[in-house]
């Protein structure tokens, strides 16, 4: 296998000094050596990588092969962590809990029997099966739902599209398989003949409300699609991801926002809602806007204008602060129509 490998590894050429000649007189008592000094070099072809590379790798140093690129050597600081730090000094083992004094052993091998511990693959490739085969009308019915078309479709985040195709998917199977150990159990099929079709009228009801709070959840609903509720406030909490952008976006339509009587107010150039809510006030360093801002700022996590946010936009806005009760009032409107519209149209872009 390391003979294969080095084979794999390429071919390169390298310049060798093979051999020096120089040529002393005896006869002469001071400085006998010649001023002349020949040498051989030759050019020889050898592999990239040779046998002892393989053969006497040593720890936590790798080699990577990857088709039509040039291997890998991983050592010094490239090195791959230890696989003692990696497990935290454990071998993960359903049902099962070791420590560095009950590892397996030779003579515990029962034990830990591979055989008996290794995946159902027939299952797993019956579920990928199934899974390609609803996929198609899963999308379909998603398309539908939304009433989007292919364009759209194809303007979505594929890794949250992927991921409610996926949902409708295992929902779908689960309540197959929910309905097939419901009959394995014993349930009686019964076929009415001669009767008039029922309507289940509460079925109905709360099947329209499920789909309803789906749809509140999941729905793109805000900035053409770009943000969901369940971006702003998900489970009752309240991310605060976008407070720079909504400032920016105060910043500047601030007087379109102080004129719509109809659900702001305004105090000392602050915005508060027509109960005295604060929406957008000045707030300080301590304050706790400002603190998940400067958060979400050290993990990398707030974005604004395409680019990422820095410390200097942050130190510009910091004289204002969201409030939970501003995500809260745009989580309540199914459209973001206030301020003339004005407001969704620079939210999206920001984010465009």
């Amino acid at each position: 296998m390391i003979d294969t490998l080095v084979k794999m590894s390429g071919q390169t050429h390298e310049v060798h000094q093979d051999s020096l000649t120089v040529t002393k007189d005896k006869e002469r008592l001071l400085l006998p050596n010649e001023g002349k000094v020949s040498m051989t070099v030759s050019v020889q072809q050898t592999s990239v990588l040779k046998y002892n590379d393989f053969a006497f790798l040593p720890e936590r140093n790798s080699i990577v092969f990857r088709a039509g690129d040039m291997p890998i050597l991983n050592r010094n600081e490239t090195i791959m962590p230890m696989s003692w730090r990696l497990f935290k000094d454990t071998i993960i083992h359903p049902g099962h809990e070791y420590s560095l004094q009950t590892i397996p052993t030779l003579s515990s091998a029962k034990d830990f029997d591979v055989r008996q511990n290794q995946p159902d693959f027939i299952k797993m490739l019956d579920k990928r099966l199934e899974q390609a085969y609803r996929a198609e009308e899963c999308k379909t019915i998603f398309k539908n739902a939304y009433g989007y078309d292919d364009y759209q479709i194809s303007r979505l985040d594929p890794d949250n599209y992927s991921a409610e195709i996926m949902e409708m998917i295992d929902r779908w199977i689960a309540s197959d398989a929910a309905a097939d150990e419901e009959e394995g159990e014993g349930t009686v099929e019964v076929v009415d003949e001669g009767y008039e079709d029922f309507d289940n009228e509460e079925q109905k009801t709360a099947t329209a409300e499920a789909q309803k709070q789906y749809d509140d959840r999941f729905a793109h609903t805000y900035a053409n699609g770009l943000v969901r509720r369940e971006d702003l406030v998900k489970n009752g909490i309240v991310s605060h991801a976008m407070d720079v952008t909504f400032l920016e976006v105060f910043k500047e339509i601030k007087g379109d926002l102080f004129s719509d009587k109809t659900n702001f107010s305004v105090r000392d150039g602050q915005l508060y809602s027509t109960e005295g809510k604060p929406y957008i006030v000045r707030g300080s360093e301590s304050s706790e806007g400002l603190k998940s801002v400067q958060e979400s700022l050290k993990n990398g996590t707030i974005y604004s204008v395409g680019e990422k946010v820095t410390e200097e936009d942050v130190a510009q806005l910091s004289t204002f602060v969201v409030t939970d009760e501003f995500y809260r009032f745009l989580v309540s409107l199914d459209h973001w129509d206030f301020a003339r519209g004005r407001f969704e149209a620079a939210v999206v872009r920001r984010l465009s």
